[in-house]
C-alpha cells in the first residue's frame, strides 16, 4: 500500500483513534524525522528493519511500526470526522497554515485540525489576548485594537475564552468580517456550540488547533492554544495579564524568549498587573491604542462603537487565563 509522506506523518502523530501506541509528539516526531528523512519509507518495516536501516532505538521503532499499522482504523476514523466538516491536515498540507511553519520553525505543531472558513488564515492577522475577569476600561481596549485591526484589513485572531478573548473577537464580527479561533478544547466539542456552528456556516470562523475532535480542557492545551495565536498572528496585544501566573502571562513570555513573534503590551487604564513586567521582558508597550497597528490603517472608519460580548459558554472550565 503506498502512502504519502502526509498520511504516515498524520500516523505517526495520530490523536484520532486509539491504536495501543503512543503517539509521537512533536519533539519525537521531528527527531524520528531528522534520523529517517521521509517517514513514509518507514511502512511495510518491522521494528528490527528500521532499527538496522536507521539506527532508531528498538522501542521508538516498535511504536512506530504499530502506529504505522493502523492505517485502516485512522482512514475510516479521518472519514468520520471529515464528513462532520473538520479537516485534518498534515504540516506537508497544502491547506496548513504558511505563517505556522514560518513563524514557529520546529515548534509548530506536526498536525492541525480546522474547521470553518480557512481563507481568512491566508492574509495577516493580529492576537488579541488577555484575562477572563475584565473591567470596563480593558473590554474597551479590547474593543478598540479588534476594530483598528479590522480597520487595517487584517483578522483577528483569539482564543475564544470568556472576557478579553470574547470581547475582541466579537468587536470583529460587529464589523461583519471573519475571525479565527483557537480553543482549548477539540473541535468537535466545540462544534456543539449553536452560535460557534452558525458561524461556521456563515463563514465566519476558522477554527483551528492540534488536538484530537474530542479532547476536553486542560492546562496543556491552553499553552498550546497561546502558541498558535502568536505563530498565526503578525502581532499580538495582550489587554491585561497577571503576574507570573496563568495562561496569558506564559504565553506571552514563551513567545518573547523564542523571539518568533511580536508582543504588544497595553500600559494604561484597564491594565493587568503583570503587563509593566512583560514590557520589562522585552515587549512593545502601546499606551494610545487609537494608535496600535496605525501604519498601514486603511481609509474608512469602523462602523460600531460597541460591541456585545460574545458568551459561548464551553469553556467555563478555563483556568488559565
Amino acid at each position: 500500500m503506498d502512502i504519502s509522506e502526509s498520511l504516515a506523518t498524520l500516523l505517526l502523530t495520530n490523536r484520532i483513534v486509539e491504536v495501543g501506541a503512543e503517539p509521537f509528539s512533536a519533539k519525537q516526531f521531528w527527531l524520528l524525522r531528522s534520523a529517517v528523512g521521509d517517514v513514509s519509507q518507514l511502512v511495510g518495516k518491522s521494528a528490527d528493519d528500521i532499527t538496522n536501516s536507521f539506527g532508531v532505538e528498538i522501542e521508538t521503532a516498535r511504536r512506530a511500526e504499530a502506529l504505522l499499522q493502523a492505517v485502516m482504523a485512522f482512514s475510516l476514523a479521518r472519514v468520520q470526522i471529515e464528513g462532520t466538516g473538520i479537516r485534518v491536515c498534515s504540516y506537508l498540507d497544502e491547506q496548513y497554515p504558511q505563517r505556522l511553519r514560518t513563524t514557529l520553525g520546529d515548534r509548530a505543531p506536526i498536525f492541525v485540525m480546522m474547521a470553518g472558513n480557512d481563507r481568512l488564515l491566508e492574509g495577516d492577522s493580529r492576537g488579541i489576548v488577555g484575562s477572563r475577569s475584565v473591567g470596563a476600561d480593558s473590554i474597551e481596549v479590547a474593543e478598540i485594537a479588534a476594530r483598528r485591526a479590522v480597520k487595517r484589513g487584517d483578522t483577528v485572531v483569539s482564543g475564544l475564552a470568556k472576557g478579553i478573548d470574547q470581547t475582541a473577537m466579537a468587536a470583529a464580527l460587529a464589523e461583519d468580517v471573519g475571525i479565527i479561533g483557537i480553543p482549548t478544547e477539540g473541535l468537535g466539542r466545540v462544534s456543539q456550540n449553536p452560535q460557534i456552528r452558525a458561524l461556521v456556516a456563515e463563514g465566519r470562523i476558522c477554527l483551528i488547533n492540534p488536538y484530537g475532535p474530542d479532547v476536553g480542557f486542560s492546562v496543556g492545551t491552553a499553552m498550546g492554544r497561546n502558541k498558535l495565536i502568536y505563530g498565526l498572528a503578525k502581532s499580538t496585544l495582550v489587554v491585561t495579564s497577571d503576574l507570573e501566573t496563568g495562561g496569558t502571562w506564559a504565553g506571552a513570555i514563551e513567545a518573547l524568549r523564542g523571539e518568533f513573534a511580536q508582543v504588544d503590551v497595553w500600559l494604561g487604564a484597564g491594565q493587568g498587573k503583570g503587563n509593566e513586567a512583560l514590557v520589562a521582558k522585552g515587549a512593545r508597550p502601546v499606551r494610545d491604542v487609537e494608535e496600535l497597528w496605525q501604519d498601514s490603517a486603511t481609509s474608512h472608519a469602523p462602523r460600531h462603537s460597541k460591541a456585545e460580548q460574545m458568551q459561548l459558554g464551553f469553556e467555563d472550565n478555563e483556568r488559565l487565563r
